[in-house]
């Protein structure tokens, strides 16, 4: 019987990396410079870190800090660039007073948070059992 692995893979994204995934997913080439330096996208991809540190303050120990340097990485690039990314296209809609946009980008996040919280339970479980013996 094959056991399901619970390892992660560490996608370690940086902040540029980010940047870049974000402009091509809303469109605003505008927050970046034609030299690929920020001007003005590192603000909604640091709301997103603020944003997912309150949505799971509960269930996170360890806080991920803002990013102000291309080369730097976080939790949520390290593990989740995807998450921290509509976490930062959520902000940029607040932004935008797109309520509707808004909403369904925070129920999008939400319900990847969900299955994260799934995941880690099932990793304590299976530590847990591992030390039981």
């Amino acid at each position: 019987m094959l056991k399901k692995s619970t390892e992660r893979i560490l996608v370690m994204a940086t902040l540029a990396e980010i940047r870049r995934n974000f402009i091509k997913l809303s469109g605003r080439h505008d927050l970046e410079t034609e030299l690929g330096l920020d001007n003005g996208a590192n603000a909604f991809i640091n709301a997103g870190i603020r944003l997912l540190n309150r949505l799971t303050s509960d269930t996170i120990h360890a806080r991920a800090y803002e990013l102000d340097s291309d080369d730097q990485s976080c939790f949520w690039s390290d593990l989740h660039p995807d998450i921290l990314t509509h976490a930062a296209l959520q902000r940029l809609e607040v932004s935008y007073r797109n309520t509707q946009g808004a909403n369904d980008w925070l129920t999008a996040i939400l319900n990847d948070l969900n299955e994260l919280d799934k995941e880690w339970i099932e990793e304590a479980t299976a530590n847990l059992d591992a030390m039981e013996g």
